[in-house]
């Protein structure tokens, strides 16, 4: 009797500690943030739209060339294969027109004035015959962030998120203007489950299909919901240990009755 007591305790403090796991562990960041009145998606299969090689980091690069390859793949099932031109041709396309460097010299005085140069956007335009550009910047991020501590400071319970976020901008290359803006982004716990970068960029490119060309939203979700549920959770452990455990012991003192 009193084995079996035990054996229905344990069981209890497995089921009770069990239930005290992030209810979420990853999530979608996608966000469109800004779309212009006159632009609609349906403008990128009648005028074409090119795939800009991926920027980033370049220590990033397993994200940067899958994530263009992902994207320029993505268009062309939505637009059609020839309203697209892939990341790959674009790249080869500059090359071969000598606007590499014309290409990164836009690039940077874009980041610093915010401004499309015309001349910029119009050699775009002739040497890839397409009206509007994908451009995309990604952002891998990880937040460390302590769950609790003890009585000295010292971090008893760190959560670390990871995100993979893809800045997006569809360029007009007809007259500069920035048409639509959004993000694609992914996170996760990485203290719960691991992703490998393939998925991740495939995540993203997910994600962030699902929002393109779509009107602004002020309700996206962000990594931060990662770790309100794993403060919760520790919470609910901290509460949920002392509960059950106390149960299984009043159960085992009455089995020896």
């Amino acid at each position: 009797m009193l084995h079996t007591v035990r054996n229905h305790s344990l069981v209890l403090i497995l089921v009770g500690l069990s239930a005290c796991a992030p209810t979420i562990t990853s999530l979608d960041t996608s966000c469109p943030q800004f779309k212009d009145v006159r632009f609609s998606s349906d403008q990128l299969t009648t005028q074409r739209i090119a795939i800009l090689p991926v920027q980033g980091v370049q220590s990033k690069e397993q994200y940067r060339t899958p994530l263009g390859r992902s994207l320029s793949q993505s268009c062309i099932s939505n637009f059609g294969q020839s309203s697209v031109l892939t990341s790959d041709e674009v790249a080869k396309l500059l090359s071969e027109n000598n606007l590499v460097g014309t290409y990164a010299n836009g690039l940077r005085d874009y980041r610093t004035t915010g401004i499309l140069a015309t001349e910029y956007v119009k050699s775009m335009a002739e040497a890839t015959g397409c009206r509007f550009a994908l451009y995309t910047n990604i952002l891998p991020e990880q937040d460390n962030v302590v769950i609790a501590s003890n009585q000295y400071g010292t971090a008893t319970n760190k959560v670390s998120i990871v995100e993979l976020s893809a800045e997006v901008q569809i360029w007009d290359l007809q007259n500069g203007g920035i048409v639509w803006e959004g993000k694609g982004g992914y996170a996760y716990n990485s203290n719960r489950e691991q992703i490998n970068s393939e998925q991740l960029t495939e995540n993203v490119n997910k994600g962030l299909m699902n929002v393109l060309g779509r009107e602004k939203s002020d309700n996206c979700p962000n990594r931060n919901l990662l770790v309100q549920a794993e403060q919760m959770a520790h919470a609910r452990t901290l509460f949920g240990f002392v509960g059950v455990t106390g149960l299984a012991s009043f159960i085992i003192f009455l089995s020896g009755y």
